[in-house]
């Protein structure tokens, strides 16, 4: 290539470098805006792990081909700081154990996806069902928090929720009924002192944040559980035999049926924000302890997840390790389930395992409520 054409291609790409700075920029500060002010902000944060290491390799190509002011690029590294440790644990990996302390309280949070993964038509579902409550019975958890969950799934006979509450042992709940048959549900083998929901704002079936309040150690504690409104990302063509219940979806059945993936993502991004404002301002109307777990359908790059986080700790930061993606599909950096709490507990444990059991992932952590 002669001295012309090597000046021309060096341009190219430092005009192409520049761009994708800029991109990156973006996606570095896509937890603090919020997508009512920046359409597709979304976009940037779940892009991020992926512009993070493009841009890495950019920083390397850059002095090579420019020299000093090729270094000036790797400057543009250090509003990353806050989004990779948010997203990334650096702690080492440590065997779980299952024997649990005394003095800590042992949660699992997880979205059960109605107890009936998988394939109707060859009832693998109900294998899975059988294999969910075995770990469930394994965790020995003092409370559970499950999201998408149904009390008598898909066709079946017994209701999961008195199998759990009689079999397993969980003699206290609050099931927070936010459809027909549908909602999020606290098993506690600690009495619940009180309970309750706060809805959020949609007009038809609108889901809630459940609570229960629980006395451990004998120290009063607030427990809260929810689940933000689904995507819909499943299919890429939505029609009303793929959906469900049309009642839940009545106020965005227009959009939904005419609408893609990338399109979908976007709205419930916006919608995801108003119910995580909602769950802030419960949060710090909280005077006890509390602690908080969440099918958010947000990574830890995006707004929802920079509003909730403030002033809390995460288990999974605390004591997981590496990405902790929580969804069984499409990308490990998606941890959309989180156990959070009051800065004054301490998290002992915390347990992920990748099970084939339900599209998500379930989190266990033991936590300490400190003095």
């Amino acid at each position: 290539m002669n001295a012309p054409n090597t000046i021309l291609f060096k341009k190219i790409i430092l005009v192409g470098g520049i761009l994708y700075s800029f991109i990156f920029l973006i996606a570095c500060f896509s937890g603090t805006i919020d997508p009512a002010n920046f359409y597709g902000i979304t976009y940037f944060a779940l892009a991020f792990p992926f512009l993070f290491v493009g841009m890495i390799v950019w920083c390397i190509i850059a002095p090579l081909l420019y020299k000093n002011p090729g270094w000036v690029f790797s400057l543009l590294l250090l509003p990353a700081i806050s989004h990779i440790n948010k997203s990334i644990s650096l702690n080492k990996e440590t065997t779980f154990i299952q024997e649990k302390k005394s003095d800590q309280l042992r949660i699992l949070s997880w979205n059960v996806n109605e107890f009936a993964y998988g394939r109707i038509s060859d009832t693998t579902w109900k294998m899975k069902q059988i294999q969910m409550v075995e770990f469930v019975k394994a965790s020995n958890a003092d409370v559970l928090c499950f999201q998408d969950f149904v009390p008598v799934p898909y066709k079946d006979t017994i209701s999961v929720l008195n199998y759990i509450a009689d079999s397993l042992h969980y003699p206290f709940h609050y099931y927070s009924l936010d459809g027909k048959d549908y909602g999020t549900i606290i098993f506690s083998r600690i009495p619940i002192v009180d309970s309750g929901r706060v809805k959020y704002k949609e007009k038809v079936y609108p889901e809630s944040l459940a609570y229960v309040d629980i006395v451990f150690n004998q120290q009063p504690l607030r427990i809260y559980n929810t689940h933000l409104r689904s995507m819909y990302l499943h299919q890429s063509v939505i029609t009303p035999n793929t959906i469900g219940y049309l009642e839940y979806v009545k106020e965005d059945t227009g959009f939904l049926f005419h609408s893609t993936r990338i399109e979908r993502l976007a709205y419930f991004d916006n919608i995801h924000t108003k119910q995580a404002k909602l769950v802030k301002e419960q949060l710090n109307k909280t005077n006890t302890p509390y602690i908080f777990c969440a099918d958010l359908n947000a990574v830890p790059t995006s707004h929802v997840y920079h509003l909730l986080k403030r002033n809390m700790k995460d288990a999974f930061l605390e004591k997981g390790s590496g990405l902790g993606g929580t969804y069984h599909s499409i990308s490990p950096t998606l941890r959309i389930d989180v156990i959070l709490s009051s800065k004054s507990i301490l998290t002992k444990q915390y347990y992920a395992p990748a099970l084939d059991l339900s599209d998500h992932y379930p989190i266990i952590a033991d936590l300490h409520l400190g003095n």
